[in-house]
C-alpha cells in the first residue's frame, strides 16, 4: 500500500499538467469568445 502510494502521484502529476495547459487554453479561447461577442 505504501508503495503505491509512492507511485500513483508520480504517473498522475503530468496527466495533472496536460489538464491544467488544456483548461489554460480553454479559458483563454473563452475569454477571447466572450470579448468578441460584447465587441459585435
Amino acid at each position: 500500500m505504501n508503495g503505491y502510494s509512492y507511485i500513483v502521484p508520480i504517473l498522475f502529476q503530468p496527466f495533472l499538467r496536460i489538464i491544467k495547459k488544456i483548461s489554460q487554453i480553454f479559458l483563454d479561447y473563452f475569454g477571447l469568445f466572450i470579448f468578441f461577442y460584447n465587441f459585435l
